[in-house]
């Protein structure tokens, strides 16, 4: 025995190559290559990792090693594991030929695997390549299955080209080059439908139940040869991926939505040929109300409408809550009005008489006398003045159509010089008014007024007259107050932002400019 052989493992398996090496396999995925001159060892350091080695083919182009765990392919440096489609590994693989058309033949613990030579061609060129293969097993005629142990290897190669297996129960043969293949198409049948455990037969314009839960579809494909081997694949609707489900002949489906439905089926027999046309069946699963378009636009009305009324409530409460603040504003006022015309108008009015009596008591050149008439003049400008004042804090009520009366009578309410000349222009039709923003209107146009006529009664002259006229309009939903010689206009309405409190009258008017009247007699 040559050096380095080691002689206390038992060998498992042994082969030769064309160059005469002797290669020894051993139960711990390692091998021994002996020639004449050395022996090299060979083992999962080199990517070995088939287990015990069952058997090694060396014979031909490349060389294969098959183990417990699979099969190994050594390309001169290291061994690289074989997979099939899938990405598993190869079963216990305990015989190996490779014939000289290419082919690749295993004995293994499922039957015996055919790998076509073009699938050799393609791993030894990509080492991590998934093959293919034909699978003969019992369906075939294959006796039984390699045995556990020996005698191994469990296949060998005769010299007229056939290949011969042991089994534990016996022996078989086939011929590589006389395999027999099946070409036909297997035609395929959509059986029957069932809906909820109710069976329909697979017709045109078929419909469903609504709201059905459980859809089973039963299919079958005829091939005599192999039926056992027949594989399917469907598909409900084009959108939807096909499914490989083996020989399965039933497929299932688990509350389908309502709609339009194909379910396609195809089939190959014993030797992967595929019918690619199939069977194919139409049907319809109507919807239920709930799950029409009308009924999600009625909801979504709903929704929406929800949602209004949401908001219109929440207007309500911020006008109510603006309507309390405003009416709490215009009763303080008027408090302040009561309180003021009480106390300090009545106190100035009565110290007015009283000044007015001593006043008459005073002899006529007396020299106090003018200053006492001044006195009293002046008391009596402050009184009207306050009473002015008050009466523009005071909440008046107008009637509803009673601001083109009201403004009329303003030069008389606050007492203006005759010689002022107002008019009051009223255009479009009359439009109602909430009573707090028609009073909030009315004190606005008063102090405007009030504003415009006592610088005309500093600046008119003598005896000169003067005209400062006043347009009042209707317009649509906004009312309008023009001060047509004294500046801006001020605006009110319904939706005025404006004038929704007492401030707003101190953001919204300025005080008017020097105005442009006329005067008789008189240039500017």
């Amino acid at each position: 025995m040559a050096s380095g052989i080691a002689t206390e493992t038992p060998t498992v398996s042994m082969t030769t190559d064309s160059d005469g090496r002797v290669w020894l396999g051993y139960p711990n995925s390692q091998i021994q290559i002996v020639d004449k001159r050395s022996v090299r060892s060979l083992s999962a350091a080199d990517g070995l990792n088939v287990g015990p080695v069952l058997s090694i083919d060396a014979r031909r182009r490349h060389v294969w090693v098959g183990g417990e765990q699979g099969l190994a392919r050594f390309d001169g440096h290291r061994f690289n594991a074989v997979r099939r489609q899938g990405g598993t590994s190869l079963p216990s693989v305990s015989g190996i030929i490779e014939t000289a058309e290419g082919d690749l033949w295993l004995s293994t613990s499922e039957g015996a695997m055919q790998v076509p030579a073009e699938e050799v061609r393609r791993v030894v060129s990509d080492p991590l390549y998934a093959v293919r293969y034909t699978l003969l097993d019992f369906l075939d005629g294959m006796p039984g299955t390699p045995a556990a142990v020996r005698p191994l290897p469990t296949m060998a190669e005769g010299t007229d080209g056939r290949l011969w297996f042991a089994t534990t129960n016996g022996i078989a043969w086939t011929d590589p080059r006389h395999v027999t293949r099946n070409t036909l198409e297997p035609p395929v049948d959509v059986q029957s439908i069932i809906a909820d455990g109710v069976r329909y037969e697979p017709l045109p314009g078929l419909n469903l139940p609504i709201r059905t839960r459980n859809l089973q579809i039963s299919y079958t494909a005829l091939s005599l040869s192999i039926p056992e081997r027949v594989r399917f694949r469907y598909q409900l609707g084009a959108e939807q991926p096909w499914q490989d489900v083996g020989s399965r002949r039933d497929a299932y489906f688990t509350n389908p939505a309502p709609g339009n439905y194909r379910f396609r089926v195809i089939a190959s027999n014993n030797d992967g040929v595929w019918n690619e046309t199939g069977a194919s069946v139409e049907f319809t699963i109507p919807p239920a109300f709930i799950q029409t378009k009308w009924f999600l636009a009625i909801w979504a009305a709903a929704g929406a409408a929800v949602l209004w009324l949401l908001l219109m409530l929440r207007v309500q409460q911020v006008q109510r809550r603006m309507r309390g603040r405003l009416e709490a504003q215009l009763a303080e006022r008027e408090r302040i009005a009561q309180e003021l015309h009480d106390t300090v108008l009545q106190g100035l009015l009565s110290a007015s008489l009283q000044l007015s009596v001593a006043n008459d008591q005073i002899a006529p050149g007396a020299t106090a006398k003018p200053l006492v008439e001044r006195v009293f003049q002046l008391l009596r400008q402050i009184v009207d003045e306050g009473r002015n004042a008050i009466r523009g804090l005071r909440i008046h009520h107008l009637e509803p159509n009673d601001l083109e009366r009201a403004f009329s009578q303003m030069p008389q309410d606050l007492a203006a010089d005759l010689k002022i000349q107002y008019r009051l222009i009223v255009e479009g039709a009359p439009q109602s008014l909430r009573p707090s923003i028609r009073d909030e209107v009315y004190r606005i146009g008063r102090e405007a007024l009030a504003n415009a006529f006592h610088p005309l009664r500093r600046i008119g002259g003598r005896d000169g007259a003067r005209s400062c006229p006043r347009s009042f309009s209707h317009g649509g939903p906004r009312q309008w107050l023009r001060n047509e010689s004294a500046g801006p206009a001020l605006r009110a309405g319904g939706s005025l932002g404006p004038f929704r409190d007492a401030r707003a009258r101190k953001e919204n008017w300025q005080p008017p400019q020097r105005p442009k009247c006329r005067r008789r007699g008189y240039r500017d």
